[in-house]
Parts: C-alpha cells; sequence; structure tokens
C-alpha cells in the first residue's frame, strides 16, 4: 500500500520508514543544518564589531550599510535566477562563494590584523553603550585599531569578505533551502517535514551564534572563520551527490525520484534475436532480454 493510502493507519514516527518520506526529511535537515553551518547568522549578528575588530578601512557604519543594499539587491537576483538556473546550481555558487570569501577572511586575519581579542559584544552599561554608539557612527576614533601602512593597503579585504559572502547566501543558501523543502517534502507528510526542518534551522541558528565567541576563544578568529569555509565545502559536496535537481519538475516527477527503481521505472522486456550464420547449412539464434529504460545516452 502506498503511504499516501495508508496516511491516516500510520503514526507520525511510522510515517518515516517508508523511503519517499524519510530520504526527504534526511534532505530537508541536511539543506537547513548547512544554511546555518556556514555562518551567517554569526557574521550578521557580530558584522559591526567584526568590522571594527579586523582592522578594516571602511567605517563599522558604512560598511553595514554596503553589507545591506549588496543582500537586497542578490536576494532580487537570486529570485529571478532559481527557475533558470536551476536550484543545485544555485547552490554551489553559493557555497563557493562562501568557501572563497571565509578563506580570505582566515588568510587576512591571520597576516595583517592586528587586534587579536574576541568579538564579543560590550558589556552592557550604559557608558559602552554610548561608546559603541559612537563608534558605529564614526564619532570618535580613540579606540579604533591603529592603522599600520600594512593594514591600511589591505583594509577593505574585511567588508570586501563579507559582502561576498551575503551575496552568495542571498542567491543560494538563503532563499533555496526553503524552497526546496517545500518541493521534496511528500503531500502526506509535508507539514511534518516542514516543522521538523524548520526547527533543526533555528537550532542551529542559535547554536552557531551564542557559540560564536567561544569558538573564537577556542580555535581564534581565523581559526573560525576557517572553520565555517570547510563547513561551506561539505555543503558543496552534500549539493553535488545528494540533492536532487527539483527545476521544472512536477510534484509527481519529484515523487518518484524517492521512489525504488522497480515501483519508479517499472521494468520493460525487449527481446532481441541475434542470427550468425557459421556456414551455408548451419545457423545459431540468441535470444536474450534487457530492460531498454535502463540504457542512458
Amino acid at each position: 500500500m502506498h503511504p499516501s493510502q495508508s496516511k491516516g493507519k500510520l503514526g507520525p514516527m511510522r510515517m518515516f520508514l517508508h523511503r519517499q518520506n524519510l530520504q526527504p526529511l534526511i534532505l530537508s535537515i541536511g539543506l537547513m543544518v548547512f544554511q546555518q553551518l556556514s555562518g551567517i547568522n554569526a557574521v550578521m549578528f557580530y558584522s559591526t564589531l567584526i568590522i571594527k575588530e579586523s582592522s578594516s578601512t571602511i567605517s563599522a557604519f558604512l560598511g553595514t550599510i554596503v553589507i545591506g543594499v549588496a543582500q537586497w539587491i542578490a536576494t532580487i537576483v537570486g529570485a529571478s535566477l532559481v527557475d533558470w538556473t536551476g536550484r543545485k546550481i544555485l547552490l554551489i555558487i553559493s557555497g563557493t562563494l562562501h568557501v572563497v570569501s571565509m578563506l580570505v577572511f582566515g588568510i587576512y586575519y591571520t597576516s595583517y590584523s592586528q587586534d587579536q581579542s574576541p568579538i564579543v559584544p560590550m558589556e552592557t552599561t550604559s557608558s559602552s553603550l554610548l561608546m559603541n554608539t559612537l563608534e558605529t557612527f564614526n564619532l570618535t576614533t580613540t579606540i579604533l585599531p591603529i592603522e599600520t601602512s600594512e593594514t591600511s593597503s589591505f583594509g577593505w579585504i574585511p567588508v570586501s569578505c563579507m559582502v561576498i559572502f551575503i551575496i552568495g547566501f542571498s542567491i543560494g543558501w538563503g532563499p533555496v533551502p526553503w524552497l526546496m523543502v517545500s518541493e521534496i517534502a511528500p503531500q502526506e507528510s509535508k507539514s511534518l517535514i516542514t516543522s521538523i526542518s524548520s526547527c533543526s534551522n533555528w537550532m542551529f541558528a542559535f547554536l552557531v551564534t551564542k557559540t560564536f565567541p567561544q569558538l573564537q576563544d577556542s580555535l581564534t578568529k581565523q581559526g573560525v572563520f576557517y572553520l565555517f569555509s570547510a563547513l561551506s565545502l561539505l555543503s558543496i559536496l552534500f549539493t553535488i551527490f545528494m540533492l536532487p535537481e527539483t527545476k521544472n519538475k512536477s510534484t509527481e516527477e519529484i515523487r518518484k525520484l524517492f521512489e525504488p527503481r522497480s515501483k519508479a521505472e517499472p521494468v520493460k522486456q525487449t527481446t532481441m534475436s541475434v542470427t550468425q550464420t557459421l556456414s551455408s547449412d548451419t545457423s545459431w539464434e540468441l535470444s536474450f532480454g534487457f530492460n531498454s529504460d535502463a540504457i542512458d545516452f
């Protein structure tokens, strides 16, 4: 009996004993987890502090504006490309931009950053809040890192890396996971799969954001960005080897992607005869069957 026919007889957990439900659930959770393991929420939450602590020659105020504008433009571009290029292509391009930007950011910190203190929020007092506000609007430079000729030459790198990272996220790993979850989840388990994957997303968003300062203590600043780069590389491999392409596919076609091959593609037997004449009065006839649908050109 097909899962859709036995929906009323199966509990929520037993529903996932069927491959048609279990595989979309695993892929949906993977999409949401890798979205957060890119480091997006940590980068956005601490963006002002990251820019200031990286000895950037671009002010934190200007940097956040540039990042916001880039995110807005990239989101519009990504929405227009998703049905043209396909979901997997956008995820691969997005992941590649994540890998490159976080790797370069880590190299920058290793080579040029002058201040190696962890990026953590300032203590919430009236004086610290005032100082943080003044710094954000570039009204004081008394506690900003002192620029050297070396850091000033490469001071544009931090904001540039963050802009590239945000562009990559906005065209791929930002919107596409939500779209693909809604596409690959079967109708009979769509609400449950969507709920579980959404919970996974917010749980990892909280963990990544909450542990970001502690990770810097353990791995150093550059180590955290190297980690995000490596995790983004894993997301590319996940996309290439595990995700199906859902571009221009109907709900029924997507459902068949997760069915056993024997059900998804009935075997058609074709009989072929080969006659080989060995002599003027002797001939052999060979008949055999094969699956004509299994041959891919």
